[in-house]
């Protein structure tokens, strides 16, 4: 073989290599990810506490990741708001890839994921509630 064939070969061989690795590794990690997954499953029914108990948990859970939801998306519209602004002062710096179409994506869509913010807060508190009620179950 000549240096430059006996290269693309070896160069090849490699690869293959290294591609049969890489499935390997991500059958392992994802039969370890479903080992750890059904352990977590198996584990829940031994719980002492009972089903309300495992519920309460989920419901915890929930509301949090409401709440955290909401103040994302409150953050990324200031952010949008924010973008925008800075686009028009670009903009009125003579700055050519600037598009006017951008400067009002980001201002609207800010504006917008700030209303959600505001309209879910709104309606809670104005069905008795207090922001601390956000996302959790009603009871009546």
């Amino acid at each position: 073989m000549q240096p430059m064939e006996q290269t693309i070969w070896y160069t090849k061989t490699k690869a293959e290599q290294a591609v049969k690795t890489v499935g390997q590794n991500r059958l392992v990690k994802g039969a370890a990810g479903i080992t750890a997954a059904l352990a977590g499953v198996v584990s829940l029914p031994a719980s002492a506490q009972g089903i309300p108990g495992m519920l309460a948990g989920w419901s915890e859970a929930i509301q949090a990741g409401i709440d955290f939801i909401i103040l994302l998306a409150l953050l990324i519209g200031i952010g949008g708001i924010l973008y925008g602004l800075k686009l028009i002062v670009d903009k009125s710096n003579d700055r050519d890839d600037v598009k006017t179409s951008r400067i009002v994506v980001s201002l609207v869509g800010g504006s917008l994921l700030c209303i959600i913010w505001f309209v879910i807060t709104v309606l809670v508190e104005t069905t008795g509630g207090s922001a601390g009620d956000i996302g959790r179950a009603a009871t009546y």
